[in-house]
């Protein structure tokens, strides 16, 4: 038997390729919209590189807010998070932002990296035509519940919105999948 074929109770699954990364993940997202709002957002322009250095207390105030807005947006098309006093004076700073505005800081460093991946498997596993129709991706991460990400995953495997990713696909996957290793 093929180490890649996982018995089951009716027949074999068998696994035809798989791709990962290191440095992919929905950090890069918290990463972007913490760029983002310390270049853009007028309340911080008063913060230089020491005021909000990566394990400065402002700037992991920042990072926890861009993560929450990151969550809010994955459920709503736009959101607003409140950061306490990194403003100026140690004001409070309001943290606003659509899922369009995601879209557009993540594209390059997000969307395209994944779609490179999902090309790369594709092609590992013998290219789309010996694929015929996918009828399901595995993908890992709570970084899948975000929008930009399965509309990634859906247009690398030239499938439209009514393509239905499963909501569950989060760390609860990875357990599963590893549990399904031989």
């Amino acid at each position: 038997q093929n180490q890649n074929d996982i018995p089951s109770s009716n027949n074999n699954v068998q696994v035809l390729s798989s791709v990962s990364s290191a440095t992919l993940g929905a950090a890069m997202i918290d990463m972007a919209l913490f760029h983002h709002f310390q270049s853009n957002h007028p309340s911080l322009s008063h913060t230089t590189t020491t005021f909000l250095t990566p394990k400065s207390r402002p700037a992991q105030r920042l990072m926890e807010g861009c993560r929450k807005l990151k969550h809010i947006l994955s459920m709503l098309p736009e959101g607003n998070v409140t950061v306490e006093t990194i403003g100026k004076n140690d004001t409070d700073v309001s943290l606003s932002g659509n899922r369009e505005l995601l879209k557009q800081l993540c594209q390059e460093s997000v969307a395209n990296k994944l779609k490179s991946m999902i090309a790369a498997a594709v092609e590992k596993a013998g290219g789309i035509d010996v694929l015929g129709d996918i009828g399901s991706v595995e993908i890992t991460g709570g970084g899948t519940r975000i929008p930009m990400i399965q509309d990634a995953v859906r247009q690398a495997i030239g499938k439209g919105e009514d393509f239905v990713l499963s909501k569950s696909l989060d760390d609860t996957s990875l357990a599963f999948g590893a549990s399904l290793l031989p």
